[in-house]
């Protein structure tokens, strides 16, 4: 007796409640607000984040599928090298384009991404990298964003 062949239903996968990667890298001091650099040298380092951010999230099995519900937020953790703190407004400046390059890798927008503090702390392996936490925003932060 032949098998009648049946379409199985598309299952859409549930979003995560928040996402989680680490990125091996740590912001160079030339892209924060301070630097006082001229465009043109910090070119180089704008582009290598842009480039850095997008593989890392390419690299993950993340897709625009995954992220949480808009509007989200973006927690970043820097584990730097040696205890060069930044000034907060300085550690937030360094991320506009890890940030691009991570929005641009899940294909989304980065007007929906609110990116909160970014945390400092010393990597005891002496490497640096980032983390990066994605997750959506809750009831009484939605009341403040909109």
């Amino acid at each position: 007796m032949p098998v009648k062949a049946t379409s199985s239903p598309v299952v859409r996968r549930k979003p995560p409640h928040a996402i989680h990667f680490t990125v091996p890298w740590v912001p160079p001091t030339t892209l924060g607000q301070n630097a006082h650099k001229h465009w043109r040298s910090k070119a180089p380092d704008e582009k290598n984040a842009y480039i850095i951010g997008s593989g890392a999230v390419r690299g993950t099995r993340y897709t625009k599928a995954d992220v949480p519900e808009m509007p989200v937020l973006v927690w970043v953790i820097h584990w730097d090298k040696a205890s060069r703190r930044k000034d907060d407004d300085n550690a937030l400046g360094t991320l506009k384009h890890l940030r691009d390059g991570i929005c641009a890798g899940l294909g989304l927008d980065d007007r929906v991404f609110v990116t909160s503090m970014a945390f400092q702390r010393i990597d005891p392996n002496k490497k640096g990298f980032t983390e990066v936490f994605i997750r959506s925003a809750n009831a009484e932060e939605r009341k403040m964003l909109s």
